[in-house]
């Protein structure tokens, strides 16, 4: 790797590769903005002003050059004065373990795409959920959701994170939530109790429709209005089956405390993860603060307008692997790397770019732990939900969509995570006989089998 050095700095130019950036930045965003609601929710304000104070010390910038100019202030890298404490029956220490674990099964699966997720709306229409569930359901549910601790305790903690994390100044960070109820009181009956806790824990909006086509219309509308046109779609169409629609949305629009000038963005090249050069347009600054880093990568934040959120964005090292990486990271140290700013100043460059995602979280939160809830086998108690005349209701999907869009201006992201609620008799089975199949004429009296052959291939 070409080196080049002046008096001030020794700079290298490491090969950014668009996966390792967008992946962990995009995560990292969230981890931010949630870390410093987490700690105004617990009334623990020491985080919270070195966080604040970090954000009106950070400056411009974008290609990781750092300076050798001292050790950082905090002493040896990747060790923490202070680690974070790890509680069971704690919402706060569950909430980072979901946030971060949700991201590491959604990179593990989905290894070679750009990936982004949003924990915190896949949580939210989760705990919603939760506030349904019974039994062993919702003993599974709380272990994910709060570390063990009841649905009330996660229901404040979510509360108040509600009421810091959103902002309607400077940076602009909101959440919605909604829940669609089928009108159909012969099929389906919903507990008056579970209305009122999504009401007045995730400020829900409750709708009664008759899920036909003007329900999706409807339904797509919301999702557009509450992500401002990043998801114009949610749903194509609803089944004759769906019962019940949980739904989250949420949407962050903010400029850069000091946005990118023209001359700061340049043509240059981006290495992908299977070592093809791509040519994008990169933003850069010089001599700017925010450095992070542990012993295996190298990043930055950089502040939003108002110094709320931050961009964060980690680069693994040369030699590393980015699956690797992802994978051995734990809660203490993320929070550990985000939380501690090195002295060293550092010049940045990153490409704008933009994309969509979407994923199946059922995989994903079952590997978490969370089973039940899905069983079409009886095992899900939803009970606290409600009750239908075709059977035992059950999660049959559980998905979101995300966007976001990177540029010389700030950042446009947003999210839409839908949780839907089925009778057990829903359970569609197809069979297409597209390979080969036995088969026979029967009588029905006896089922004794007249002829019995077996299909390998069509005959033309």
């Amino acid at each position: 790797m070409k080196k080049t050095f002046d008096k001030r700095t020794v700079k290298t130019a490491p090969r950014i590769r668009l996966t390792s950036l967008v992946l962990l930045a995009a995560m990292l965003l969230s981890l931010t903005a949630c870390g410093q609601a987490q700690e105004t929710a617990s009334q623990t304000t020491a985080g919270s002003a070195q966080g604040t104070t970090a954000a009106e010390k950070e400056t411009s910038s974008t290609s990781l050059e750092t300076s050798t100019a001292a050790e950082p202030a905090t002493g040896e890298p990747g060790k923490s004065e202070t680690e974070p404490q790890v509680r069971a029956d704690d919402p706060e220490t569950a909430q980072h373990a979901f946030t971060l674990g949700l991201f590491q099964k959604a990179a593990a699966e989905k290894k070679g795409e750009n990936l982004l997720v949003a924990p915190l709306s896949m949580q939210l229409a989760l705990a919603m959920t939760a506030n349904g569930a019974k039994g062993d359901t919702l003993s599974e549910l709380e272990a994910v959701l709060g570390c063990g601790a009841s649905m009330e305790g996660v229901n404040q903690y979510l509360h108040g994170c509600l009421n810091s994390l959103q902002s309607k100044t400077d940076a602009r960070f909101l959440i919605a939530d909604s829940v669609w109820i089928r009108d159909d009181a012969d099929r389906l009956h919903v507990e008056e109790d579970f209305i009122k806790s999504a009401q007045d824990w995730y400020d829900a909006q409750v709708f009664r429709e008759t899920f036909d086509a003007s329900t999706v219309d409807k339904l797509n509308g919301w999702v557009n209005e509450k992500t401002e046109g990043m998801i114009p779609k949610v749903k194509d169409d609803l089944s004759g089956q769906d019962m019940v629609l949980l739904v989250n949305a949420m949407t962050f629009d903010a400029e850069w405390q000091s946005p990118f000038a023209l001359e700061q963005v340049h043509a240059g090249t981006f290495t992908t993860l299977d070592g093809r050069e791509q040519s994008v347009q990169m933003m850069s600054a010089e001599h700017t603060s925010g450095y992070i880093k542990d012993e295996q990568a190298k990043g930055f934040l950089r502040p939003y307008r108002g110094g709320k959120y931050s961009f964060a964005a980690l680069l693994p090292d040369e030699g590393v692997d980015l699956y690797d990486y992802i994978a051995g990271l734990t809660p203490e140290r993320l929070h550990e790397v985000l939380s501690t700013r090195q002295q060293e100043e550092i010049n940045l460059s990153f490409p704008k770019f933009s994309y969509s995602f979407d994923i199946d979280m059922i995989p994903l939160l079952q590997s978490m732990g969370v089973h039940k809830l899905f069983s079409k086998s009886g095992e899900a108690d939803l009970t606290g939900l409600g009750t239908s005349s075709e059977g035992n209701l059950y999660i049959s999907e559980a998905f979101q969509k995300t966007f976001i869009s990177v540029d010389e201006l700030g950042t446009k992201a947003g999210a839409v995570s839908m949780m839907i609620a089925v009778p057990e008799s829903a359970i569609e089975i197809s069979i297409v006989l597209n390979r080969p199949f036995v088969y026979m004429i029967v009588d029905n009296e006896t089922s004794l089998p007249l002829f019995m052959g077996v299909v390998t291939e069509i005959s033309e």
